[in-house]
């Protein structure tokens, strides 16, 4: 009878297990290819500084941090910084990403 109950703890462990697995890479996961949003930041290197600090915008003002860190993965050895006071700046919208070179600022 030990035994037995040894035996279907172990199968309900195991259930367990494989059930929440499947739910955190789920066909409904949200991995992001880190790769792909390399190479679209990428093709902005040419306007930015080689290092420093930059600043980083979102639209509507909320910034997304997951994003923001997929941006400072990918940007290093830039620093982005979400003040609006720098010389230039990267603004995510809606998976759009473009560079922001504001005048007048030192």
């Amino acid at each position: 009878m030990r035994a037995l109950a040894i035996v279907i703890f172990a199968a309900v462990s195991c259930f367990s297990t494989v059930n929440m697995f499947i739910f955190m890479i789920g066909p409904e996961s949200n991995f992001t290819d880190i790769s792909a949003v390399e190479s679209s930041y990428s093709s902005l290197r040419s306007y930015l500084p080689e290092k420093g600090v930059i600043g980083y915008e979102q639209a509507g003002g909320e910034i997304d941090t997951r994003e923001y860190y997929i941006a400072q993965y990918a940007l290093c050895p830039l620093v982005l910084d979400v003040n609006e006071c720098h010389k230039y700046a990267i603004k995510s919208d809606r998976g759009e990403i473009s560079v922001i070179k504001y005048t007048g600022v030192k």
